[in-house]
């Protein structure tokens, strides 16, 4: 065995990553990073790691599924916003295209809706440019593509539906 490997720090790694991955879906960057945050060393961090992996405590592609169904219903974050986290969880490019596809088709166009709706509450109505310059800021910030914003930016800033609930 190799002299850098301390079976000490395997045992309580495998056992702290193991107690939080019971509790929630986690990613394999997720729990790397905590690992090397509790004083293992690269090594050890691997081996625990890929111990998680074999036991299905990780499964990045049941995490990159729950992350993607749980952002866009309860955070109202748009596909450009989940794919740039996801991306940041070093989660592979195909595997968070097939977790986008799982999702309803309208479900990033009436999320992006709801929003607009809540947000134009908000706004002064007496300039209709700067209104509609702050809905788009808003829901580009959320993540949202730009057919998506600018389609509903129109949708919510015309004079027909000013008091209409369109959800």
């Amino acid at each position: 065995m190799n002299p850098d490997i301390n079976t000490d720090n395997l045992k309580i790694g495998y056992s702290k990553a193991s107690y939080i991955c019971s509790r929630r879906e986690c990613c394999e960057s997720d729990i790397y990073t905590k690992l090397l945050q509790w004083k293992l060393n690269p090594q050890e961090a691997a081996l625990v790691l890929s111990q998680l992996v074999n036991d299905h405590f990780i499964d990045n592609e049941r995490y990159t599924f729950a992350y993607v169904r749980d952002k866009s219903r309860f955070s109202a974050w748009g596909a450009m916003k989940i794919k740039m986290a996801l991306r940041a969880k070093k989660i592979d490019n195909d595997l968070i295209q097939a977790a986008l596809a799982n999702l309803p088709d309208d479900q990033f166009y009436q999320q992006a809706l709801k929003e607009a709706i809540k947000k134009n509450r908000t706004l002064a109505k007496d300039d209709l440019y700067s209104q509609k310059q702050k809905l788009a800021r808003y829901l580009f910030a959320k993540g949202f593509e730009s057919d998506i914003v600018w389609k509903i930016v129109a949708v919510v800033t015309s004079s027909e539906n000013e008091d209409v609930d369109l959800v």
